[in-house]
């Protein structure tokens, strides 16, 4: 992927951010934010329904 198909998949517009302050930049990202949000949620999640069983894996892998 190019640069520019990275930015319109983040919705980045550099102009916007050149001309907006830090409060209308924050904005125009907040959904982004929030997904990001519910999906740290569902994986800690994950990891906690599975944590006996990580913690009975022996694993030497360190």
């Amino acid at each position: 992927m190019t640069n520019y198909n990275l930015n319109a998949i983040a919705v980045v517009d550099d102009d916007v951010e050149r001309d907006e302050d830090i409060f209308e930049i924050s904005k125009s990202r907040a959904m982004w934010l929030a997904i990001n949000l519910v999906t740290v949620v569902a994986a800690s999640s994950v990891i906690g329904m599975f944590d006996k069983i990580i913690q009975n894996t022996d694993c030497y892998c360190m």
